[in-house]
């Protein structure tokens, strides 16, 4: 093993269950899904490595999401990485976020068909797999912003 993180006592109050991590080389960081409270970062260039949690983002209440209607929903949470942009999805939506603070940049909405079960990103366009019904909403991918 390289590296390990172990949530501290300070933050196991706000880091229980996470429910998705991604790997993002090119800030050496970590970004994670908590189930409760929303995103977190890790840099792994720090030597204390402690979590930066991200609740604001989106203006999103993490706690009380109003599109989570079903415990079973949190099996859909994903994250991606694409061209510079950070990706989530938590129910029946998909957020993008660019930028060195990750802000968020645009949000998708499925047409219908239940929550989002599974996306991916091909070229220049995001696919997303509904879990009710046999939909696939296509998108095009939200261009990175220049800096």
């Amino acid at each position: 093993m390289v590296w390990s993180w172990d949530v501290k006592a300070t933050e196991k109050r706000y880091c229980c269950g996470i429910i998705d991590a991604i790997a993002i080389e090119k800030s050496s960081s970590i970004c994670v899904l908590a189930e409760h409270k929303g995103m977190g970062f890790v840099d792994l260039r720090r030597t204390d490595a402690s979590l930066n949690w991200r609740n604001d983002l989106m203006g999103t209440d993490w706690s009380y999401r109003d599109d989570l209607m079903h415990i079973d929903e949190y099996l859909y949470v994903k994250l991606a990485f694409h061209e510079g942009q950070l990706f989530s999805s938590w129910g029946n939506r998909i957020f993008v976020y660019g930028g060195s603070d990750w802000l968020p940049t645009s949000q998708f909405e499925r047409s219908r068909g239940g929550p989002i079960r599974d996306y991916s990103i091909g070229g220049d366009r995001l696919f997303a797999l509904q879990d009710n019904e046999n939909i696939v909403d296509v998108w095009e991918t939200p261009r990175p912003p220049i800096i």
